[in-house]
């Protein structure tokens, strides 16, 4: 078998059974110890957090499908171990779903060719897993896990917005090599942008192109705010221009995906042949069984234009449903068309009504329908219930994308806004001192940051509440000295929160 069939059957065809084991002792837990196990478990995440696959954007505060920026690697997706997701992205590299963190990479590592980095009770265990694989990539070790405070650095591409809307909480990270999310809810982005894709907040400065600086956040003696915000910045700036908004961080195409997700549930006890018919690619999974799929014919050129797959369900079960409805990059086409039907010895071939569909959080009246910009379902997925499954987007892309990428209407709502600022460079208090302007309205008319901070390398944060911001915020730097102003880094707070 050709590796790359390898890869597809594993990532469409394996069975997988669940099984816990005690770390202590070995046992492996039983059937009733994995009910009462996963009872617990929903019951403390009950209402905590999104469903799975989905996170809420720190920064519009919109839930949409998760997205792993990921580059080179085997694996196609991550691993999920609970309380954080694995995966091979060049180096070895993880996603915390409970933060919202954005894909960290972990420098110096390489995972095999599939991904081997398997997370257990403070052991990370990275076992050699070559693949057949002619790359020089194999580690065999074993690391300690060893939490790391939050002032400490750990970088991340956090990538794109799936819904263009007004910020809700965002911080500006001048001069930082990549993106991070704090346990209060900012997540700050690195600007200019260089650690991955991240959201498109748009900022303008003058000069265009100020001097950037960076020392690593081990070499901040203390102060005000995040050690990792104030070691970098930019000098010389006059004035920074920031609007309100978050935009994706690239157009959308002609070319476009959607997997919907949920659950099904039968009228009666019987095998129920379910219909799929579209002039593109196409998988469907009933109870973790793959029973579409017509990759092959897509790939061969061929157009198939309904596939049908079989599956045994009993009535009264809600049973796991997803399918995968793709645009073919070698055979494309001004159409696109996906409808989901079923039949029974007692049920008439239709399609799947909405009353035997239940979204990802379990409610009834259709799928959870993630609708991604790129035909590879990938990237950040604007969200959609969908019912029944009957689509004919003729040559246009689907709504929920037209709509997730229409013009913002901004309006005036005030803002808690915080300047972080630090002296990198050993100098003696005044010899670097500035006025602040905020919306026009002076906020200090002399900055001393040597002064304020007591020494270099220790920040200061200046908070302004109350400010009213509408297309933009506006803020201005008066030097009162030769050496010229800097900043470090600027958060964002709405006091009015709204979504659009």
């Amino acid at each position: 078998m050709p590796y790359v069939e390898y890869l597809r059957v594993l990532d469409t065809q394996r069975e997988t059974i669940e099984a816990l084991t005690d770390v202590y002792t070995g046992r492996v837990l039983t059937a009733s110890d994995l009910r009462e196990f996963e009872g617990n478990r929903q019951a403390g995440d009950a209402g905590s957090k999104p469903a799975d696959g989905v996170r809420r954007n720190p920064i519009t505060g919109i839930d949409e499908g998760r997205e792993f920026p990921k580059s080179h690697g085997c694996d196609q997706s991550a691993v999920d171990y609970g309380g954080v997701l694995t995966m091979r992205s060049g180096t070895g590299a993880f996603y915390d779903p409970v933060l919202e963190t954005g894909t960290v990479n972990v420098s110096g590592m390489r995972a095999g060719c599939r991904n081997s980095i398997v997370p257990g009770d403070g052991v990370l265990s990275v076992p050699s897993w070559t693949g057949n694989c002619t790359c020089n990539y194999p580690v065999s070790t074993s690391l300690a896990l060893v939490h790391m405070p939050e002032e400490y650095e750990q970088w991340a591409a956090w990538g794109g917005v799936a819904v263009e809307a007004p910020v809700r909480r965002v911080g500006i990270n001048f001069g930082a090599p990549g993106d991070r999310v704090t346990r209060d809810g900012t997540l700050w982005l690195d600007w200019p942008s260089v650690g991955g894709p991240s959201p498109a907040i748009p900022v303008r400065t003058d000069p265009e192109n100020p001097e950037c600086f960076y020392r690593h956040a081990l070499r901040m003696e203390g102060g005000q705010g995040w050690p990792w915000v104030t070691a970098s910045g930019i000098v010389g700036v006059r004035s920074l221009v920031i609007e309100p908004v978050a935009r994706r961080s690239e157009p959308l195409g002609r070319s476009f995906s959607v997997r919907w997700t949920g659950f099904v549930e039968a009228p009666a006890s019987e095998d129920f042949s379910f219909f799929a018919r579209t002039d593109h690619g196409v998988r469907l999974w009933v109870d973790g069984q793959l029973v579409i799929d017509n990759t092959k014919n897509i790939l061969s050129g061929r157009q198939e234009e309904e596939i049908v797959g079989v599956a045994a369900l009993e009535a009264g079960r809600k049973y796991p449903i997803r399918l995968e409805y793709y645009q073919s990059v070698q055979r494309p086409s001004e159409h696109a068309r996906v409808q989901l039907a079923w039949s029974a010895p007692g049920t008439p071939k239709e399609p799947v009504p909405a009353s035997r569909l239940f979204d990802g959080a379990g409610r009834p009246g259709g799928l959870t329908g993630a609708y991604y910009g790129r035909p590879q379902l990938t990237g950040p997925a604007v969200l959609h219930a969908d019912a029944p499954i009957d689509f004919a987007w003729n040559g246009e892309l689907p709504a929920p994308l037209r709509q997730a990428a229409s013009p913002v209407a901004l309006s005036q709502r005030p803002f808690t806004v915080r300047l972080y600022f630090t002296e990198p460079e050993e100098i003696l208090p005044g010899e670097r001192v500035f006025g602040v302007a905020i919306q026009g309205r002076e906020a200090v008319r002399e900055l001393d940051i040597v002064r304020e901070a007591k020494g270099a390398h220790r920040g200061v944060v200046l908070e302004e509440k109350g400010v009213p911001v509408n297309d933009a915020l506006r803020i201005e730097f008066t030097a009162r000295t030769q050496r010229p102003p800097l900043v470090c880094g600027i958060e964002l707070i709405a006091e009015q929160q709204e979504t659009r």
